[in-house]
């Protein structure tokens, strides 16, 4: 199987509004995490969310999540600095990670990295993670993919995780699609 969603884990990495200031086109990455989330949520997928100490609470959109899933605060950049993310994650027993999250040149490329180290699968969807600076962002997922990541872009991961047009989840996942392509084509 391509992707297994038994055995999968949503990572969202530091989506907080002192960020996201930083980060051009936020909406559209803010859009987008959440189109992937709700479709890994109707499969059934796990969602860990953190947060960087001092950098503000997570932003408004996703409370409906922060009430549902384990935020964790960390200090460190990588999210396996934390104990409590370590913990959290081996207790769901899942080895594919989605990483998801700013900044793509630091926090999630070294969670990305760590995650590898431990024998984790992981998959970044190169439009749910940002960077300030547009170079930052793409030679990170250039260094990650030759180190072994999956790099997807979340339209397609959805798709994935529907299968058909008879998923549960379809005509929602098909209205969030169709507002991406609206809000945020070319």
């Amino acid at each position: 199987m391509f992707i297994d969603f038994g055995d999968t884990i949503m990572i969202i990495i530091d989506l907080q509004d002192k960020l996201l200031k930083i980060i051009p086109d936020h909406d559209r990455l803010i859009h987008n995490i959440y189109s992937l989330a709700k479709t890994l949520e109707s499969a059934g997928t796990p969602i860990i969310l953190t947060k960087q100490v001092k950098l503000g609470e997570i932003v408004d959109k996703f409370k409906e999540f922060i009430n549902k899933y384990p935020v964790i605060e960390k200090k460190t950049f990588s999210c396996f600095g934390s104990e409590d993310f370590v913990k959290v994650l081996e207790g769901t027993k899942r080895k594919t990670l989605i990483l998801t999250g700013i900044e793509t040149h630091i926090c999630v490329l070294q969670t990305a990295i760590d995650a590898l180290e431990k024998d984790y699968n992981v998959i970044v969807s190169y439009d749910t993670v940002a960077s300030q600076i547009k170079d930052d962002h793409e030679w990170a997922l250039r260094s990650l993919e030759k180190k072994g990541v999956m790099i997807l872009p979340s339209e397609s991961i959805i798709y994935y995780i529907l299968g058909s047009p008879d998923h549960t989840f379809f005509k929602e996942a098909l209205r969030l699609v169709k507002e991406r392509r609206k809000k945020y084509s070319i």
